[in-house]
């Protein structure tokens, strides 16, 4: 008669520690559906001088997916152009975080492409619509230079900014990761 009495305890302490995970699991993500929005599904922007064909097939866009929170206010007034490429950094890392690696491309437009969900298979977590695209499809700087992405592997990721003087390789630059000393 014991024995039954204690696995009717076992059990009801089982059914209530699933119920306070489940409860606390369900605050979490409602939480979490505050911060991230959902991608939207605006048509893709076309080029100039590119004109719509209508036989062309419709590309696959990304699934609706979250928007990293970061990414929102990238490029505001709260954030100072010195803290720009870090704050992309930590974009990027979400982004590596959801998918296990840090998005490849051959260049900022291409990367851009990929962030902002219009390549098929993308995760979405930048506004298709932001700011700080250029007309070529590139994130710029405060200063309006093309960020520059240096893939040191699939894990590591080394974002350039031209700083100030608008040009590359000069003491003005803003890197993050800051390079190591005899790299």
């Amino acid at each position: 008669m014991k024995i039954w009495r204690l696995l009717l305890v076992i059990i009801g302490a089982l059914l209530l520690i699933g119920a306070v995970v489940f409860w606390v699991g369900h605050l979490y993500y409602a939480e979490l559906s505050k911060v991230m929005i959902p991608a939207g599904d605006a048509p893709m922007p076309q080029a100039k001088g590119e004109t719509e064909v209508a036989e062309s097939p419709v590309e696959p866009r990304a699934p609706a997916a979250p928007l990293h929170p970061l990414a929102l206010t990238f490029g505001d007034a709260g954030t100072a152009p010195e803290e720009e490429p870090a704050v992309l950094l930590e974009i990027l890392e979400g982004y590596r975080r959801l998918r296990g690696a840090f998005p490849t491309a051959e260049d900022n437009a291409a990367l851009m492409r990929i962030l902002t969900g219009r390549q098929p298979g993308a995760l979405a977590v930048f506004p298709e619509e932001h700011p700080r695209l250029n007309a070529a499809g590139e994130l710029v700087d405060a200063w309006g230079t093309p960020f520059f992405f240096h893939h040191l592997s699939s894990q590591a990721l080394e974002i350039r900014s031209a700083g100030p003087d608008r040009e590359f390789y000069t003491d003005a630059d803003l890197i993050v990761p800051l390079p190591r000393e005899g790299r």
